[in-house]
């Protein structure tokens, strides 16, 4: 699915490129978030996966501290100062080009890149080139784009300049690539000032086919030529008959339609505009749903005009290709462009800081009956308005961190034991210019004096921290290691390693300061720690300077409107009504005819002459095998214990997995619960505060995440009751504090405090909280889950412990944890004890997954063999049991599987439709081909994109498979439509059996599943990756067969999975729909489609 990003609201300049890595490797179900910038993604994918109780503050800087006494430092940070480098690039040749000059050339030790930056004499463009000991290659570039308005011209701008150019005359393709191409990273941005297009990929020649395609497209766009592009991707009037209501549509508005449904995301706006009123900021980028149709074709290119040429560019390379071909790549396009001699003035300007501080107050929609408790308060800072020094911002992120960034940070614990509100925001904000901090909260009763006490609450904890004493040493010693590891260690997961440093480069870059500072973080930290021994009042200061005595000081209040969604309906209604009204019969004749002429082109295919202009891999260029992780296999103390020796720069990730097998639907219920409080409310030998900062102080992290599914059967679809589970207690360290993350992971596994009523209600109020925000913003994920759990046990297990039932029941929790907290308390201890199973005797439902360097994996073997002995249970050799849950266990006796599949529509607060249809493709038994994957993909990035995101305006529809269940599911995400998408998807079936598949497109849809076989992955990713395929009892044979599978997919598959595909949307008794929209669309469909509604904030959620 298409959605705003959020991964990317954190690579940032030097004090926070620690964030990327936080945020891109967290998967928290629920977060301290506060991100004014977001960028929106064209085109990214999107997913909920098991959150993980990982505690990361999501945002963009970091914490605080007071006054410090003089103190030892010697051994602060020795959890991250042994972490062990790569050998040196440093002697990378600096390469010389007669088109370009060099402006300067920089080495950072830290990162081990060599950086030159180039300008070409004839355009003016300029390019940092860096060059790094990595396979996985980054190109892209980079405008400056001040918006001016809110009618969101950079933002459709970013969507339309992928519609077709010069060189590659199609309609889009972005779309072909996306289909047949190897990229790890493909997509566009549209920050507040700015407008980003990169690529990534590990293939030599297929990052040089995406760096082509992408700088054709920004430079020689059909868009600015073409007015129907606008149409689509921006906006258009909907109206193919006369006699028809006038709409409008189009993809980006659709999209903020979506947004602006959002209170999280209403609020960063409000917060946004108001902290710079007198610069670019103080509008949207993104745009305002009600000023998009405001925006004309003229405005649109000229927009392009002022700020799409290459002397307003900053083009960008990563990775170890050659330099020299680097250069001759651009100079073939940049050779047509001379630099203009009166450019437009694109540069940002500075946000004079205010003198006193001040209130502004918004409304957001809420359902009815559903506005109490619910108004957000947040106090923001705008911290500077003069640049920052290197040492200044790796200061504020260590601040930040002691603020905000763990459960037990200053800030974030006096404002949770407050009790004002349900779920505490806030952190730092470091992409645009000026970095802004917050704090605050949701779920905050309606009352006048609201905005007060939280002014209160923020200015005399911060007080407090300023007097001598204030920040305790292990404080600083747990949140200075922090960000040290996080800097050192730099594990982006999946994100490429390359772009987030380019991105946390470009946000110093176009402000022109120098973009090589972000990698250069030890000349600083070394500065820090020297003042910190030195008993400076480094944090003290910062706070006064910048908080304290800073008059820029803005309070939000968001306040719930029950009737917002339906005024905001009837505006547009009344705009659109009266605007026709005024249409004469030949205006609306027009209307008809150019809608019904973009609908033509929208459907009508490319020229195959055209396609053939996009470069594309052959199959021979196609690895034939996978790669394999090595695995070692060990019975330690009755434990099964799997070792990967991979490269890890000395840090250790241990996974300790435990069976879930012997909870029940309602255990699983309450585990959420138990695993914050694992990790964020302490144990019965450390409080929260303590325990927080010992984790901070010695590892790189310890945090917890459970799966659960259909346990996979090789190419045979599993029975619907095979379903597995397991917990798991993570965390990682350096070598030599390997024997304390083993003590703090079965500190945090045993000894959890769950006698603590007052934090658990914190804990479940957070959750409540985050998923009322989820629901109506990431709807086609709960809607799929509504669908599987009518399929699986898994699917049902799922929905009840992460889903809209599970909404319903941690409200019922929250109120029995306040009427009979001892009832809670005798259920946390039931499943804790379940878990642990002490006195069966044996092991045998633990599990130790290891990942690290060899040489580690044999040094920390004692201190292995000394965790396992501590841990509960006898030292029986056997494997983890796994033993199938059963439908007694996960399902209702009864329930499962239903009698007949049920559609139900679920009415959340918004103004766009989450469609999803789907159920049961294959039968328990049959063999499923790995070419399932090659079809799916296709449908996804071809049928569904052209009818449900092209023609429909939805920002995004895919198709799912999962060959372990035979479960199947189309969705669509903030989607204008509804029952139009249903027909499109029983229309993609007939398409499959219909399809002309050409060799050419057939070999592009092969290429599109082997990218998501072969995606690179870190060390750790690649550790559990292996983990999984030995639980499952995968072969490297098997997996080798279902590559080939993959590789030999033929036209016949197409069809053959087509003929099912039909019988299977056809087919009532198996095929249900989910719809998570607004309350007309869903009524709307009801009597139709047959579909039970449910109020998801109105109290009727369904069981």
């Amino acid at each position: 699915m298409l959605r705003e990003s959020r991964r990317l609201s954190s690579p940032i300049r030097l004090s926070l490129l620690v964030l990327a890595t936080m945020i891109s490797s967290s998967k928290r179900g629920f977060s301290v978030a506060f991100s004014l910038a977001r960028p929106f993604s064209l085109r990214g994918t999107s997913s909920l996966p098991r959150a993980s109780r990982k505690f990361q503050q999501h945002t963009l800087a970091a914490p605080s501290f007071p006054h410090e006494s003089a103190r030892d430092f010697s051994s602060l940070s020795s959890a991250a100062a042994t972490l062990e480098a790569p050998a040196s690039f440093k002697d990378a040749e600096t390469v010389t080009h007669p088109a370009f000059e060099v402006v300067t050339e920089d080495f950072a030790k830290e990162y081990n890149c060599k950086s030159v930056i180039y300008r070409h004499k004839k355009s003016g463009a300029m390019v940092l080139s860096i060059s790094a000991p990595e396979k996985e290659k980054v190109f892209g570039v980079c405008f400056r784009t001040p918006p001016g308005d809110s009618t969101g011209v950079p933002h459709i701008l970013e969507h339309s300049v992928l519609c077709g150019s010069r060189l590659f005359p199609v309609k889009e393709p972005f779309a072909e690539l996306l289909k047949g191409s190897l990229y790890t990273f493909l997509n566009a941005f549209t920050y507040p000032d700015r407008t980003v297009y990169p690529v990534a990929s590990v293939s030599d020649k297929d990052f040089y086919n995406l760096a082509r395609v992408y700088m054709d497209a920004v430079l020689h766009p059909r868009a600015v030529e073409d007015p129907y592009v606008l149409k689509q991707e921006g906006w258009h009037f909907k109206l193919l008959d006369k006699g028809e209501p006038l709409k409008y549509n189009g993809v980006v508005y659709n999209e903020m339609k979506g947004v602006y449904s959002s209170p999280d995301a209403l609020a960063y706006r409000t917060t946004q505009q108001a902290l710079f009123p007198d610069n670019e900021y103080a509008v949207d980028s993104g745009g305002d749903p009600k000023e998009i149709p405001t925006l004309t074709f003229d405005r649109f290119t000229q927009f392009y005009k002022n700020y799409y040429h290459p002397s307003n560019g900053r083009i960008f390379f990563f990775g170890d290709d050659d330099v020299s071909k680097r250069l001759d790549f651009l100079e073939e396009f940049l050779c047509d462009f001379e630099k203009p001699k009166s450019p437009v003035d694109s540069s940002i300007q500075w946000q004079a800081l205010k003198k006193e501080p001040w209130r502004v107050s918004e409304k957001f929609p809420v359902a009815p009956g559903d506005a109490d408790s619910k108004t957000m308060v947040s106090v923001n800072w705008l911290l500077h308005d003069e640049p920052l020094s290197p040492y200044d911002q790796l200061a504020l992120a260590v601040l930040g961190q002691m603020l905000m960034g763990s459960p037990g940070a200053f800030l974030y614990r006096a404002l949770q034991e407050s009790g004002l509100g349900d779920q505490v925001t806030g952190g730092m904000q470091t992409e645009l210019k000026q970095q802004i901090f917050s704090a605050g909260f949701k779920g905050m009763k309606n009352e006048d004096d609201a905005a007060e006490k939280v002014e209160s609450l923020v200015l005399d904890t911060l007080k407090g921290l300023t007097v001598e004493g204030g920040i305790p040493q292990d404080a600083i010693d747990a949140a200075v290691n922090t960000l040290e590891f996080s800097l050192r260690e730099f594990n982006t997961g999946t994100f490429p390693r390359g772009l987030a440093l380019i991105l946390g480069m470009l946000a110093e870059w176009i402000y022109e300061r120098d973009p090589t500072a972000p990698l250069k973080f030890e000349a600083p930290l070394r500065q820090l720690k020297e003042d910190l021994q030195a008993g400076k009042p480094v944090f003290g200061d910062l706070i006064k300077k910048h908080m304290l005595d800073n008059g820029h000081r803005l309070t939000v209040v968001m306040t719930p409107d029950e009737t917002l969604e339906k005024k905001q309906e009837e505006e547009e209604q009344k705009v659109l009504e009266e605007a026709k009204s005024k249409m004469m019969d030949e205006e609306l004749a027009e209307i008809v005819k150019e809608a019904q002429k973009l609908k033509e082109l929208q459907l009508k295919e490319d020229d195959p002459e055209a396609l053939k202009s996009i470069p594309f891999l052959a199959r021979d260029d196609l690895e034939k095998k996978g790669e394999e992780i090595p695995t070692e296999v060990s019975v330690e103390g009755g434990m099964e214990v799997l070792r990967h020796p991979l490269t890890t720069s000395g840090i250790l990730y241990a996974d300790l997995a435990v069976d879930l097998s012997s909870l029940d639907l309602e255990d699983l219920q309450v585990l959420p619960l138990l695993r914050s409080l694992m990790t964020e409310a302490g144990t019965t030998k450390h409080d929260l505060v303590t325990m927080s900062r010992r984790i901070g102080a010695k590892t790189g992290g310890v945090w917890t995440s459970s799966d659960v599914r259909t346990r996979s059967r090789g190419s045979i679809i599993s029975s619907p009751e095979d379903a597995m589970g397991l917990l798991f207690i993570k965390g990682k360290a350096v070598r030599d504090r390997v024997t304390d993350l083993f003590d703090l992971m079965k500190e945090v596994l045993v000894d959890v405090d769950l006698n603590n009523k007052a934090r658990s209600l914190e804990l479940l109020k957070e959750t409540r909280v985050s998923l009322e925000t989820s629901i109506p913003s990431n709807g086609h994920s709960y809607a799929t889950r509504r669908v599987g759990a009518q399929h699986s046990v898994a699917g049902v297990a799922q929905e009840a412990s992460g889903g809209i039932r599970y909404l319903g029941f941690i409200r019922n929790l929250i109120a029995e944890a306040e009427k009979d907290w001892d009832k809670v308390s005798a259920r946390l201890r039931k499943v804790h004890e379940k878990l642990l199973r002490a006195v069966s005797g044996s092991r045998n439902h633990f599990m130790l997954n290891l990942t690290g360097d060899e040489d580690l994996l044999k040094e920390t073997a004692p201190a292995v063999r000394d965790f396992i002995a501590s841990l509960p249970g006898g030292s029986e050799s056997s494997s983890l049991d796994l033993s199938a849950a059963t439908p007694k266990t996960w399902a209702q006796p009864g329930s499962f599987p239903p009698a007949s599949v049920t559609s139900e529509g679920f009415v959340v607060p918004t103004q766009v439709n989450y469609v999803v249809k789907g159920g049961r493709l294959f039968e328990p038994g049959e063999e499923v081909s790995a070419s399932s994957d090659v079809v799916g993909r296709a449908l996804s990035r071809g049928f569904l994109w052209d009818n449900v995101r092209v023609v429909g305006g939805a920002y995004g529809a895919g198709f799912s498979f999962n060959p372990a269940s035979g479960v199947y599911a189309f969705s669509s995400y903030r989607d204008p439509e509804l029952t139009k998408t249903l027909a499109a998807y029983d229309e993609a079936a007939k398409h499959l059996l219909t399809l002309d598949l050409s060799e050419d497109a057939l070999t592009r849809s092969i290429i599109g599943a082997v990218r998501g076989l072969d995606q690179p992955l870190p060390a750790n990713q690649k550790g559990m990756r292996a983990f999984w395929e030995y639980v499952l009892k995968e072969t490297p044979e098997q997996r080798q067969r279902e590559r080939d599978e993959v590789l030999g997919t033929s036209r016949k598959d197409f069809k053959e999975f087509g003929e099912r595909l039909l019988a299977a949307v056809e087919d009532s008794k198996r095929t249900s729909v989910a719809v998570v929209g607004s309350r007309s669309a869903i009524e709307g469909a009801q009597d139709a489609l047959g579909l039970q509604v449910s109020d998801v904030f109105g109290g009727q959620e369904s069981a």
